[in-house]
């Protein structure tokens, strides 16, 4: 066997693994900003039987672009590696904008990786895949994904437990067979007692997506799954925390006197406008910076306004 340092290198090497870890850190500087982000979530009754080892085995969270949806898994991966110590996390945010991450192979490959970093049981083993002397050395990955994975996995033994969040799987970048594959393995893993292995840690997942791979993650789990349906009211604290915090429309009492000296507005009308921008931006971010950022360059609350109306009519 190669030596424990040379292995990890080689590892790395071998797998290829993405930087979930710099996707994550971004997130995790708007919690510091917005520490109570998605709270609206994490309060639910499914997640906390989800993350206490109740009986909700996988959730589904649908939700249509720019609603938060990667804000929420990453708070979700925040809050298990505070709140769940001991537990072994594997993450991946997928990104259709790059066609060379959001691949079933490299969802994979990093949750492998990851699995490395909990235990040294599982570098022994994929470090026995790569020793020049095993008869495994030659496979490729794409050949032995499932029966490496699967292994890596019964490595951290029944009485560990683990959660799998994947982000945006809408933007997974393979055919309908490939996505129905890892969802069906994610599935035979998850399930309260499972068939495929007797000595797998008890694991959870959490999937964020679009509507459009909703019908696959139903097929996949079938009655092993409960969804939840993004809504505007869901996000309507959250998305008025961004609306005070933003230059326009500065929290604290010196920026928000500078406001109103600057449109000469009342209060109320400031705060009108408030509102006026969480309803209409109906629980889309994206949207919301795009109006927040026009909105620097308005002289009246006139102005506001047909900006406002503007951006409705051009998204």
């Amino acid at each position: 066997m190669l030596p424990t340092s040379t292995v990890e290198t080689r590892l790395k090497d071998w797998l290829q693994p993405t930087d979930e870890e710099t996707i994550l850190f971004g997130h995790e500087m708007t919690f510091s900003r917005y520490p109570d982000a998605c709270s609206w979530f994490l309060t639910r009754p499914s997640y906390q039987s989800w993350k206490g080892d109740g009986s909700t085995r996988n959730l589904g969270v649908i939700g249509g672009p720019g609603v938060g949806k990667s804000t929420l898994a990453a708070k979700v991966i925040n809050d298990l590696l505070n709140s769940r110590r001991n537990a072994h996390i594997l993450y991946y945010f997928c990104r259709y904008s790059d066609t060379t991450t959001s691949t079933v192979e490299l969802i994979a490959r990093s949750f492998l990786h990851q699995l490395s970093s909990y235990s040294t049981e599982v570098v022994r083993y994929l470090g026995g895949l790569i020793d020049p002397t095993s008869a495994s050395a030659n496979i490729t990955l794409a050949a032995l994904l499932q029966r490496v994975l699967l292994d890596a996995l019964t490595k951290l033994g029944s009485s560990a437990s683990v959660f799998i969040i994947i982000d945006a799987m809408d933007e997974l970048r393979a055919s309908v067979q490939d996505q129905q594959q890892l969802l069906e393995f994610i599935s035979s893993v998850t399930l309260p007692v499972p068939t495929i292995r007797t000595n797998l840690p008890s694991t959870r997942c959490l999937i964020t997506s679009q509507p459009q791979p909703g019908d696959l993650l139903r097929r996949a789990f079938r009655t092993n799954i409960e969804m939840h349906q993004m809504e505007a009211s869901d996000t309507k604290h959250d998305m008025s925390e961004v609306i005070k915090d933003s230059p326009v429309f500065s929290g604290d009492d010196e920026g928000r006197a500078q406001l109103l000296r600057g449109l000469k507005a009342s209060h109320h009308e400031i705060t009108e406008i408030e509102s006026f921008l969480t309803a209409k931006a109906d629980g889309a971010f994206i949207w919301l910076k795009f109006v927040l950022d026009e909105l620097q360059n308005a002289h009246t609350v006139e102005e506001m306004t047909e900006i406002i109306e503007g951006r409705l009519q051009s998204f």
